[in-house]
């Protein structure tokens, strides 16, 4: 038998911009940068502190940036989370369709529909 190695899946490559880095992880690292950096710089404690408090607030942007958890990005992730969980409701209702008593009410209004040739305004 033959073996052949397959090449990687062409939905799964990343363009990579810089090294190991995407686009996309340059500009997710970017925006951590330009709200962290701020904040934990005016916090009146000393620099290792600030440099903690500062890798804290970029932490969300970096699973932004880096982690896909089950095929999704984070944000797709986190959304489908919160709609699941938060949004829908715990127990849906039930709601049973009796078929007989559809039936009879569409044959109602069928019934109510039909016009004879002599009701037609054309053949008079």
């Amino acid at each position: 038998m033959v073996e052949v190695e397959m090449t990687k899946d062409i939905r799964d490559y990343e363009p990579k911009l810089f090294g190991l880095v995407t686009t996309r992880q340059i500009i997710v690292l970017s925006i951590g940068i330009a709200y962290a950096a701020p904040i934990a710089l005016l916090i009146p404690t000393d620099f290792a502190n600030q440099c903690m408090i500062a890798v804290f607030l970029m932490l969300p942007m970096i699973l932004i940036g880096w982690v896909s958890v089950y095929g999704m990005r984070m944000e797709t992730f986190v959304i489908q989370v919160v709609r699941s969980m938060l949004l829908s409701p715990r127990q849906r209702k039930y709601e049973r369709i009796d078929s007989a008593e559809y039936l009879k009410d569409e044959t109602k209004e069928k019934k109510k529909k039909i016009i004879t040739s002599e009701q037609y305004p054309a053949h008079r």
